[in-house]
């Protein structure tokens, strides 16, 4: 299954192979540095991106063949720069300043920190290309500007079109012509190229529907397209005809590529452009394969406990692409020279990562067959307080990145559990089509069975009783498994819950109806616990509980925890009861500003 959306962007140690599966290791606490919006330049020689470190935020280039280099951002609202650097290693920042975004250029040997004034783009909505730092997009309602941007002189409109003009890759060598992917309102992508010198806008596959350009080779002209969209995407390679600067002899990769049953993500062309680096993504972790062109060979390179987070390149054989990890913020990965058929991951800056913490993955049986889960800390059958972690969404699941709740449970001396039960995404239509008209059905009875399992082979454990955190649609799961399985939970935290799918429905916003409509949320099963409605279960609660929400929550409204937490009161609850609610928080109140004293707080109320 080709993915052929922009991957996001995630968090990221040394690692070890003693796990049961494969596992990392890393060394004390919440890391001060975080990394986000990689790019590269177009030969690969250059890497550029944004760094949070201690609360200020910086920029970092690695260039292969000199050090790195840093420098501190002092611009306004800079956590939402945009970056990107040229050949030559000189940087450029697009950040949102009131109605418009300021550019600024960085020299390649710039000392000192990045501020302004730098020039000013007039777009409140403005994006850099994905490989040329040189141009960016501007959106309105009527469609989308390219702006040519110079240090010198205000940035200059290149080209108005309609529609929605995303990417932005050189197709050839001297960088005059630019690829996009158009998007236009219920239409087909549809790549276009553009020249940098005219203006022209032209169509890059002109007899050809459901076609969209992924990565450009430029030294070469090749490219690789996704076709045969939206029915069925599969990955295919093309050259730019030197006359007409269209793609032509597009040529599908063969089915042991386009017919896995996983998400196929592009990296990187190798230098020659005779090999495609490709992430596959199945489960909790990426792997990476080396793709030959010529004769379709493939082999595995040697990936850490992971998640390829975004496209990468090739500079003189050694491919750099950003890599997340289960113990360590977003970091750079290299293959090639000493290590043609292994990633190894950049040194470990000051700050960068956590300690002493093992994550590795297992599998536990369900009535259906085995689901992967993420296992943090010591081993769950001797661990003196073990949880079990509910991710939300329903469409999601726990990859092998960076989650700090799960990193300061583990941190409190908590063995976690962050298990993909039916419904979990990652693992096929017919896992995560499971819950379809049945929210709190299989996936329920999946933690019924994994909890019964873990809870048997705890027997001899003094402290047998387990514990269950969740949240958002994980939340509403915890509580309701706590309430239909009430001896062997001890504590239930739930963090932004809501009470069942009818409840939430009258408050919800459109979105959030429009996924209750798609995934049958609101269904009511009829089996022996009946609705899953909180309100019914909750009398059967034995559990300590923990309730968290944002006061500003957009897309769980705080009156559902409200609303259990009073009810909970009016049955004298007799176990204990607290709700913290998050002033000014949103639907991720432990990822906002004020979440380190709520993660705290959670890990505390659990060691109780």
């Amino acid at each position: 299954m080709v993915n052929t959306s922009p991957p996001s962007l995630g968090n990221d140690a040394s690692f070890s192979t003693g796990a049961r599966n494969g596992g990392a290791t890393v060394d004390a606490g919440q890391p001060d540095l975080s990394r986000g919006a990689f790019r590269f330049s177009p030969n690969g020689r250059h890497g550029v991106c944004l760094v949070l470190s201690r609360e200020r935020w910086m920029i970092e280039r690695w260039s292969i063949g000199e050090p790195l280099r840093s420098w501190p951002l002092s611009v306004p609202n800079a956590g939402y720069a945009q970056v990107g650097v040229d050949n030559a290693g000189a940087v450029t920042v697009l950040a949102p300043h009131g109605s418009q975004h300021e550019q600024l250029l960085v020299p390649a040997l710039h000392e000192g920190p990045i501020q302004g004034p730098g020039q000013f783009v007039p777009a409140r909505l403005c994006q850099l290309a994905q490989g040329v730092p040189g141009l960016a997009m501007s959106y309105t309602d009527l469609g989308t500007e390219v702006w040519k941007l110079n240090d010198l002189e205000p940035p200059s409109p290149l080209v108005t079109t309609h529609g929605t003009l995303k990417g932005g890759l050189p197709l050839e060598p001297s960088g005059r012509y630019i690829a996009f992917n158009r998007l236009l309102p219920g239409d087909l992508p549809e790549p276009v190229r553009i020249d940098t010198h005219t203006g022209a806008l032209s169509p890059l596959a002109p007899d050809r529907q459901g076609v969209q350009i992924l990565l450009t080779l430029p030294e070469t002209c090749r490219m690789l397209l996704a076709v045969g969209l939206p029915e069925r995407p599969m990955l295919a390679t093309a050259e730019l005809d030197p006359v007409l600067l269209t793609a032509q002899d597009i040529v599908l990769l063969p089915p042991q590529i386009n017919d896995l049953d996983a998400s196929i993500r592009p990296v990187a062309f190798d230098t020659q452009g005779s090999a495609l680096y490709l992430a596959i993504d199945r489960g909790v972790r990426s792997r990476l394969i080396r793709h030959r062109l010529d004769d379709g060979v493939q082999e595995q390179v040697a990936m850490p406990l992971g998640v390829v987070a975004a496209s990468g390149a090739c500079h003189d054989g050694v491919l750099r692409f950003p890599v997340a990890t289960p113990v360590r913020q977003l970091t750079l990965a290299t293959v090639g020279g000493a290590s043609p058929r292994r990633a190894r991951l950049s040194g470990i800056s000051s700050g960068e990562s956590v300690s002493c913490l093992s994550v590795r993955t297992e599998s536990f049986s369900t009535p259906t067959g085995l689901v992967e889960a993420l296992v943090y800390g010591e081993s769950w059958t001797t661990a003196h307080r073990v949880v079990v972690a509910l991710h939300g969404g329903p469409e999601a699941h726990w990859q092998a990145t960076f989650h700090p709740s799960l990193v300061h449970l583990a941190h409190a001396g908590l063995t976690v559990i962050a298990v993909n039960q039916r419904g979990s995404t990652g693992y096929g239509h017919q896992h995560q089509a499971a819950i379809h008209h049945a929210w709190g059905g299989p996936d329920l009875e999946d933690i019924h069975y994994i909890a019964d399992s873990i809870t048997n082979l705890r027997r001899p454990h003094h402290e047998n009783r387990l514990m269950i955190y969740g949240a958002s649609y994980g939340a509403f799961l915890a509580l309701l498994t706590a309430s239909t399985q009430p001896s062997h939970w001890s504590h239930c935290v739930a963090v932004a819950p809501f009470l069942s799918g009818n409840r939430l429905y009258p408050t919800a916003t459109t979105p959030v109806r429009n996924l209750l409509d798609r995934l049958g949320g609101r269904t009511e099963i009829t089996d022996r616990f009946g609705p899953r409605d909180l309100l019914r279960t909750a009398h059967a609660l034995r559990a300590r509980i923990l309730l968290v929400h944002g006061t500003e929550d957009s897309v769980v409204p705080i009156s559902q925890s409200r609303t259990l937490h009073q009810h909970l009161i009016g049955l004298q609850y007799s176990a204990e009861l607290e709700f913290i609610e998050a002033p000014d928080a949103g639907h991720s109140p432990l990822l906002d500003q004020g979440g380190r004293p709520i993660h705290r707080r959670i890990a505390e109320f659990l060691s109780r």
